[in-house]
C-alpha cells in the first residue's frame, strides 16, 4: 500500500513538469515550449535569415545554422527542408503557428512568414488560400531585402502568385519591378524571362501595344543562345496576339515558327496551347483539314500534361469542326476513342483531386483547433508554478483519502477502477464510432458524385449521337443504329442516376429501376405500352444491375420495334425464386418468335450477341420458348444469383 501511495504522489509532483514539456505534432526539431522561452530573441537578422532560406545553392548544410540559430529561427530552417519535400503540409502548419502565437521578432518577418505560407498554398495547388496570405504589405517587405539577387527572387515569385490569382493589375505592377532588378542584377536568361513575363501580362490586360514590344524585344537572335525555350515563347506568344487580334496568317506564321524552335531543343512546355492556337486560327481561315489535324494534336498533348481545360476546349471545336464537315464516320471512330481514353483519366484527376481535397481539409480541422491550443498552452505558462503548489497540496489530500478508501474497501477500489477502465473503453469505442461514420459518410459523398459524374458523362453522349440523329443527311439504318446505341447508353445512365439518387449507394432498387426504364423506352418509341412487373423489391450492386439493365433495354426495345399486334402492347416480367437463384421472365403479346426461327437468327444481331455475353458475365443461363399461352408470343428467361 505504501508503494501505491508514494507513485500515486511522485506522478502528481512531476505532473506540472510533463505538462509543459508536452509539444504539438511538431517535427523533432521544434519544441513549441522552448519556442515561448526564446520569444523575441534573435541571433541572425532578418536578411541574414532570408538569404539563408533564400539562397540560390541549395546544397548548403543547415545544421550548423540549427546550432547556431534560436528556437524560432530553427523552425524556420526546419520549414525550407519540408517545402523542399512532399510533406509542405507540415511546412504550412509550422507557419500557422508562428503567425497565431506571434512567435515573429518584428513586422517583417511577419510579412515573410505571410509569404511563405502564400507560396505553398499555391505549390500544392490551392490559389484562393494562396490569396489570404498576399497583403498589401508584401511589397513594402519586399523592398526592404537587401541582396538583389534574394530580392528579384523573391518579386518574381511574387508578382507569378498574383498573375495566378488574376490580380493582373497588381501583377502587372510588380512584374515592372522585377524587370527592373533583373537588370539591376546584369543576369541576361532573368532579363529575357522577365521581358516575355511582363508582355504576356500586359496582353492579358489588354496593353497591346507594350505586349507587342516586349514580345519583340524577346526575338531578338542573340537570346536564342541564352534561353532558346523563352526566345521560342516569344515568337508563339507573339503569335496568340495576332489571334486575338483576328490577324490569323500571322498567328499561323509566329506560332509555327515558336513550334520549329522547340522542335530544335527539344522541348514540350506549352506545346498543348501552340497547337490549340494553330487549330482556331485554321478553323478561322476555314482550313477544315490542317483545323482537324492541330485540333488532335491539342488532345493528345494535353492528355499527356493533364491540362483538362485546354482539352474540353480543343475537343468541343473538333466535334463542332468534324460535324461541319460532315464525316459521320470520322465523328464516331473520334468519340469512341475520345471517351475510352479521356473519361478514364478525367475520373483518374478528379478522384485524386478529391482525395487530396480530404486531406486539405483535415489539414485546415487541425490549424483550426490549433487555436485552442494556443490560450491553452499561454495560461499552462502563466499558471505553472501555481499549478505545481496547489497540485501538491491536493496530493497530500488525496493521500489521506486514498489511505482511507483503501482501508474500508478494497474490493470497493477494485470495483471503481473497473468501471473506469470501462468508462474509457467506452469512450474509446464512441470515438472510433464517430470515425468510422465520418469517413463511411465522406466515402459515400465521393461514390455519389463519382455516380452523378459518370451520368452526366453518358448523358453528354446521349446528346452527341442525338445531333447526329437529327443530321439531315442520315439514313434510316444509320438512324436506327444510333437510336439504338442511344438507348444502351440511356439504360447505363439510368443506373448511375438511380445510384447517387438513393440513400444507400451501393445498391439499386432494380424494380424501380426497370419501371422508369420501360417508361422511358416508351416515350423514345412513342408508342403505347402496358408493362407489369411482378416482383418484391430486389436490391442489386452496379456490377450486376449494369449488364441485366442492358439486357432488359435490348428486350423493351425489340418489343416495342418488332412485336407486331393489333391490340395494345403488354410487357410482363415475373421474378421468382429458384433455390438460392433467381429467374426473370419476360414475355410480350406480340406476334412472337418461333424457337427454330431464334435458334437460326442472324448471328449478326448485335442484340443477341450483346445479350449473350451480358449473360456470360452474369454467369447466367438464358432461355428462349415458343409462347405456351394464347395471351403471350414472346417468352425469355435469364436465372442467375445476381451476386
Amino acid at each position: 500500500m505504501i508503494k501505491y501511495i508514494i507513485s500515486f504522489y511522485v506522478i502528481l509532483f512531476f505532473l506540472p513538469v510533463y505538462c509543459e514539456n508536452t509539444d504539438t505534432n511538431f517535427p523533432k526539431d521544434v519544441h513549441l515550449d522552448k519556442l515561448f522561452q526564446d520569444k523575441g530573441k534573435a541571433n541572425f537578422k532578418i536578411n541574414e535569415l532570408i538569404e539563408i532560406i533564400e539562397g540560390k545553392d541549395k546544397k548548403y548544410e543547415l545544421k550548423e545554422y540549427f546550432d547556431q540559430g534560436t528556437e524560432f529561427e530553427k523552425l524556420l530552417f526546419t520549414v525550407k527542408k519540408l517545402q523542399e519535400s512532399v510533406d509542405k503540409f507540415q511546412a504550412i502548419q509550422l507557419l500557422y503557428y508562428a503567425l497565431e502565437f506571434k512567435l515573429y521578432r518584428s513586422e517583417q518577418e511577419k510579412h515573410y512568414i505571410s509569404f511563405m505560407i502564400s507560396r505553398l498554398f499555391s505549390y500544392i495547388k490551392y490559389p484562393k488560400l494562396a490569396n489570404n496570405y498576399l497583403d498589401d504589405s508584401i511589397p513594402q517587405f519586399l523592398n526592404q531585402i537587401e541582396n538583389p539577387e534574394i530580392k528579384y527572387k523573391l518579386y518574381s515569385q511574387y508578382a507569378n502568385l498574383l498573375n495566378k490569382n488574376d490580380s493582373i493589375e497588381k501583377a502587372a505592377v510588380a512584374y515592372v519591378q522585377v524587370l527592373k532588378l533583373a537588370k539591376i542584377i546584369k543576369d541576361s536568361v532573368q532579363i529575357l524571362k522577365s521581358q516575355n513575363n511582363y508582355g504576356f501580362i500586359s496582353q492579358r490586360n489588354k496593353n497591346l501595344d507594350t505586349a507587342i514590344r516586349y514580345y519583340r524585344l524577346n526575338q531578338d537572335k542573340r537570346f536564342k543562345n541564352i534561353d532558346p525555350t523563352i526566345y521560342a515563347f516569344s515568337f508563339g506568344n507573339f503569335g496568340s496576339l495576332c489571334y486575338d487580334i483576328k490577324q490569323y496568317d500571322s498567328a499561323i506564321y509566329y506560332v509555327q515558327k515558336e513550334l520549329d524552335l522547340l522542335n530544335q531543343i527539344p522541348s514540350i512546355e506549352g506545346i498543348e496551347n501552340s497547337y490549340l492556337i494553330l487549330g482556331k486560327s485554321y478553323i478561322a481561315l476555314n482550313k477544315i483539314d490542317s483545323a482537324k489535324k492541330y485540333l488532335k494534336l491539342t488532345i493528345q498533348s494535353s492528355l499527356i500534361g493533364k491540362s483538362i481545360k485546354t482539352n474540353e476546349i480543343a475537343t468541343k471545336l473538333l466535334i463542332e469542326t468534324i460535324s461541319k464537315d460532315n464525316n459521320n464516320v470520322e465523328l464516331k471512330n473520334f468519340i469512341t476513342d475520345y471517351f475510352i481514353l479521356n473519361d478514364s483519366i478525367k475520373n483518374s484527376i478528379y478522384l485524386e483531386s478529391k482525395e487530396y481535397e480530404i486531406k486539405l481539409n483535415h489539414f485546415l480541422k487541425l490549424i483550426e483547433e490549433s487555436k485552442n491550443t494556443k490560450q491553452n498552452f499561454e495560461d499552462l505558462n502563466e499558471y505553472n508554478t501555481m499549478l505545481r503548489y496547489t497540485i501538491i497540496t491536493l496530493a497530500i489530500l488525496l493521500l489521506f483519502i486514498v489511505m482511507i478508501a483503501i482501508e474500508r474497501s478494497n474490493s470497493r477500489k477494485k470495483m471503481a477502477l473497473s468501471n473506469e477502465r470501462l468508462n474509457f473503453r467506452n469512450k474509446q469505442l464512441e470515438d472510433l464510432i464517430a470515425q468510422v461514420s465520418e469517413t463511411n459518410e465522406k466515402n459515400s459523398i465521393l461514390l455519389k458524385e463519382l455516380h452523378h459524374r459518370v451520368k452526366n458523362n453518358l448523358q453528354v453522349i446521349s446528346s452527341l449521337f442525338n445531333l447526329q440523329v437529327n443530321s439531315p443527311n442520315i439514313n434510316a439504318q444509320t438512324y436506327s443504329t444510333l437510336r439504338d446505341a442511344q438507348s444502351r447508353v440511356h439504360s447505363i445512365s439510368l443506373v448511375h442516376k438511380k445510384m447517387y439518387q438513393n440513400e444507400q449507394v451501393d445498391h439499386l432498387d432494380f424494380k424501380k429501376y426497370l419501371t422508369t426504364l420501360a417508361k422511358d423506352i416508351q416515350d423514345f418509341h412513342s408508342n403505347e405500352l402496358d408493362f407489369e412487373i411482378i416482383a418484391e423489391e430486389l436490391f442489386l450492386n452496379i456490377n450486376v444491375a449494369v449488364p441485366l439493365g442492358l439486357i432488359f433495354n435490348e428486350l423493351f426495345t425489340n418489343s416495342n420495334k418488332h412485336a407486331k399486334q393489333n391490340e395494345l402492347l403488354k410487357i410482363k416480367i415475373e421474378l421468382e425464386k429458384v433455390g438460392d437463384r433467381y429467374r426473370f421472365i419476360y414475355t410480350d403479346n406480340g406476334v412472337g418468335v418461333r424457337l427454330k426461327d431464334m435458334e437460326q437468327f442472324d448471328d449478326n444481331s448485335i442484340g443477341l450477341t450483346l445479350i449473350s455475353l451480358l449473360s456470360q458475365q452474369l454467369n447466367a443461363k438464358i432461355e428462349y420458348k415458343e409462347a405456351n399461352q394464347p395471351e403471350y408470343g414472346f417468352w425469355f428467361s435469364i436465372e442467375s444469383s445476381f451476386t
